[in-house]
């Protein structure tokens, strides 16, 4: 089967909106304030989920996705179900 192309700008864009509000979540508790917090999560999961069941959709898919599709790809990955572990990947293997 082939290695179908990655879309890296529509993935980084997802990993930089994720990461942007967990920044805002993670100052939010450093300064004490916790209220709202749980909405926060969420949002978080589905822009993880949606940067990696999207990561090789192009823009014309994109263009034509359905609110069920949309709302599919906000789903944890199945593929992904069988990685988690206790402890995460050692970052310097991809520097």
């Amino acid at each position: 089967m082939a290695r179908r192309r990655l879309n890296r700008r529509y993935l980084l864009h997802n990993l930089q909106e994720a990461r942007e509000h967990l920044d805002a979540a993670i100052l939010k508790v450093k300064a004490g304030n916790q209220a709202g917090l749980e909405a926060w999560f969420p949002w978080i999961y589905r822009k993880l989920n949606r940067a990696w069941n999207c990561r090789h959709m192009k823009e014309r898919e994109r263009d034509t996705e359905t609110d069920a599709e949309f709302e599919a790809a906000c789903r944890f990955p199945a593929d992904l179900a069988g990685e988690i572990t206790a402890s995460p990947p050692d970052s310097s293997e991809n520097s």
